[in-house]
């Protein structure tokens, strides 16, 4: 089951190569930009992750289902940032996203995220995806209320956000032309 979600795929203008068929090299870069302090210092977790402890989650993804993770890079291979589901059942996961902290405040982050509501709904078939945006992150709720999530309650410092397939069928086309997909 999910074999789907272990593989790469180009969702233009970019491709979404799985951790799981990651070079070495492009491990250790994923790594290098999650563990930047800029980065870091929007997720649930800002502990740096040790090189040998993020080759072994890399290695668990190969059987897991029900995590996944794609790096987001150009047709190229440079790397962009990266995507996740984790806790994936029915068809609901909670999403994760981050972008190389080179590339922060250049707009790849808006068009990162719609094009991967484009793949989780359209290409993958997911029903919903939900997640937490840390409360200071400005341009990470923005975006997210411009996709038509749907917040909660901030709770320790974070927003609940969700987004079922049929809310992101109520604004994608407009998102698709305002970053000309």
């Amino acid at each position: 089951m999910y074999e789907e979600f272990r593989k790469s795929y180009v969702v233009s203008p970019f491709v979404f190569k799985s951790y799981t068929e990651l070079s070495e090299d492009e491990k250790k870069e994923v790594l290098r930009c999650r563990n930047d302090e800029s980065v870091r210092k929007w997720m649930c977790s800002t502990d740096e992750i040790p090189l040998e402890s993020h080759l072994a989650y890399i290695e668990k993804l190969k059987s897991s289902e029900t995590n996944f993770y794609w790096a987001v890079m150009t047709p190229e291979g440079k790397f962009l940032g990266g995507i996740s589901l984790v806790g994936m059942k029915d068809l609901n996961a909670d999403s994760g996203i981050f972008l190389n902290p080179e590339l922060i405040g250049s707009g790849l982050g808006s068009k990162i995220s719609i094009a991967s509501m484009e793949f989780y709904f359209r290409q993958m078939g997911l029903a919903s995806i939900y997640s937490v945006v840390h409360a200071g992150n400005t341009q990470a709720i923005l975006m997210n209320k411009r996709m038509g999530c749907v917040f909660g309650e901030e709770k320790d410092g974070f927003l609940p956000v969700s987004l079922t397939a049929k809310q992101w069928e109520t604004r994608r086309e407009k998102l698709l032309k305002l970053l000309k997909f």
